[in-house]
């Protein structure tokens, strides 16, 4: 809430009013229809982990295995950047499904974070993703998500080098190739992953209706409840559209 008023603020100051109520209204208004419906277009890429590049680390990030032992870490990390309370469920629910991840570090502190599947998790503990995207992961590929930087750790090439880190650890645990995806309007995101040597594979459109229910070309999901689903805060397959 606070961050939304500062930049309300930062608009009166450089459009004045008028252009300021014009352009707080119309995104009002967007983000109601987004209540009804969204259509979301994304882009699955992908990126083969044994690519040369030229990247040399400079910054002096780490990165650390995530597992069950790193949950008191995960849960100090949320509480002093005041991240919501679902985000340590979120990743609890992880945890308990056998997901994997890798913490960010600078100097002792944790400031990012990305979590990654296998094919060797059972389907229905897998990440929902892969049967929406249509992914289907050999032995030796992975499935990237939730990749996090907090914010004043998001320039620099501080991104480029937290990737390039994780591709080495993955590497030496004998993986290939990642697959991930992007929306196709985050241009900045997309740029941070070509230069990484990522490639595009697919656009993928999904449509939301009401915020909870899925149609996509795989099937119709729903989004589950944080109370009662293997998939806390995530969409599960009802049945297929073909």
């Amino acid at each position: 809430m606070r961050e939304n008023i500062n930049k309300v603020l930062m608009l009166y100051r450089e459009l004045g009013l008028g252009k300021t109520v014009k352009l707080v209204i119309t995104a009002l208004q967007e983000r109601a229809i987004a209540l009804f419906y969204e259509k979301i277009d994304d882009v699955i890429i992908s990126w083969d982990l044994h690519k040369e590049t030229k990247f040399k680390p400079k910054n002096g990030l780490a990165v650390e295995d995530i597992d069950d032992a790193y949950l008191p870490q995960l849960r100090e990390f949320c509480e002093n950047k005041n991240m919501p309370g679902r985000l340590i469920r979120k990743f609890e629910n992880y945890l308990d499904n056998d997901f994997k991840g890798f913490a960010v570090r600078h100097e002792g502190e944790m400031v990012g974070f990305m979590w990654w599947v296998n094919s060797q998790i059972p389907v229905e503990k897998n990440h929902p993703a892969l049967r929406f995207y249509e992914i289907g992961l050999r032995s030796d590929e992975l499935y990237m998500f939730d990749n996090f930087l907090i914010p004043e750790y998001r320039g620099n090439a501080n991104s480029f080098e937290a990737l390039f880190l994780m591709r080495e650890r993955l590497k030496e645990k004998g993986y290939n190739k990642a697959y991930a995806y992007v929306r196709a309007s985050n241009r900045p995101a997309r740029w941070i992953y070509k230069v990484q040597g990522w490639q595009d594979e697919r656009n993928y459109i999904r449509h939301k209706f009401f915020r909870s229910i899925m149609v996509a070309d795989s099937g119709v999901f729903i989004k589950n409840s944080q109370w009662s689903s293997i998939h806390k805060f995530d969409y599960r397959y009802l049945f297929s559209m073909r």
